[in-house]
């Protein structure tokens, strides 16, 4: 860190620009005083291999504090870790509750917000191999068992007899599991490979316009995934570098060669709702939530969990809440379930 002398004058100085700092600078200037801000901690180098990972953004991580070796995977608490002198400040008793000061860029709102122990959207996914939760990958990764997508297909009973809570039923059932695992369609393969920016709907996108074809996925330019609908630069951007990555390729063909099957889709579906935003409130009698959601996906369709001016339906069934209102102020048509299967069904 470098000290650098200046002429110029200030009426205050404000160390750290989190929440506080930021606040603080903001209503001091307006009010007409010439406020300084410095940080209390280095700067995070982007560019440094040490520190780059404290910059990434948290969707980045799969979960946003889980970690078989650190409390925050990618994330320190701050610049140089959890063993900073005069931390923690604070702590409740004698319990674990303590409080550190994040000593960096941007200090809490920056640092805190990504590291912070809430749930992800991949908290609130269902298992896609029954028997493999987050609790045994995090056991066979510890093993030394489990170090791509492609080695789950290499596991054997007798690898998971040796782990703790595992008797010959529960092994035999996973290994089942993981067997039936290898037919599996595109889009779902595809979303499972964890490309930035690549989710069920994108990976449907990309299912629907390359027929289920890896192959002509894997060479696909920038240029030829823009053209395809929802599909912007970035999206785009991110699938090339996916496969410009050597190791992915090679992880990718372990599959195949593993016995992994892409079921072949057609391509003679219905596009009645392509472009089109289908969003549900309330409950459904006929059909679950999570089947009428594919089924729109399958129009070419996409459901979302809110509302908003894009939405072209609102299907509101029992109990249905504020969406209504919302609905009837954006001027969005609200339809029932029976007018829903209508929709879907009228071919």
């Amino acid at each position: 860190m470098q000290i650098k002398n200046t002429a110029k004058e200030y009426d205050v100085i404000i160390v750290g620009s989190g929440a506080g700092g930021g606040m603080a600078t903001k209503v001091l200037s307006e009010a007409g005083l010439s406020v300084a801000v410095v940080e209390a901690g280095p700067f995070f180098d982007p560019a440094d291999p040490k520190t780059m990972t404290q910059l990434k953004p948290a969707f980045h991580s799969p979960r946003r504090g889980g970690s078989t070796t650190r409390h925050f995977g990618d994330y320190d608490q701050a610049y140089g870790g959890w063993e900073i002198e005069g931390e923690p400040y604070g702590q409740i008793g004698d319990t674990d509750f303590k409080w550190f000061r994040s000593r960096m860029l941007g200090g809490r709102t920056n640092h805190w917000g990504r590291i912070s122990l809430r749930f992800g959207p991949n908290d609130f996914k269902r298992k896609s191999i029954d028997g493999l939760g987050e609790k045994v990958i995090n056991q066979l990764v510890d093993e030394g068992l489990l170090d791509s997508i492609s080695s789950i297909f290499s596991i054997t009973e007798q690898n998971l007899l040796s782990l703790e809570r595992f008797g010959e039923k529960s092994s035999s059932n996973l290994i089942s599991a993981i067997k039936r695992s290898k037919k599996t369609s595109f889009s779902k393969f595809v979303y499972g490979l964890g490309i930035r920016n690549v989710g069920e709907h994108i990976a449907r996108l990309l299912e629907r316009n390359y027929e289920g074809n890896i192959k002509k996925f894997r060479c696909a330019s920038c240029d030829e995934l823009e053209q395809i609908e929802g599909v912007g630069p970035i999206v785009a951007n991110e699938i090339v570098e996916f496969w410009s990555n050597q190791s992915n390729c090679i992880m990718v063909d372990e599959c195949f060669v593993a016995g992994l099957v892409i079921e072949k889709t057609t391509n003679d579906l219905s596009e009645k709702l392509s472009g089109k935003t289908v969003v549900f409130t309330g409950s459904l009698k006929t059909i679950s939530r999570k089947s009428a959601k594919e089924e729109i996906q399958r129009l070419g369709g996409r459901s979302p969990s809110s509302i908003s001016k894009n939405t072209d339906y609102l299907v509101a069934g029992p109990g249905a809440g504020s969406k209504v209102n919302k609905a009837a102020e954006l001027g969005i048509s609200i339809i029932s379930e029976e007018d829903f299967l209508s929709l879907i069904n009228d071919e």
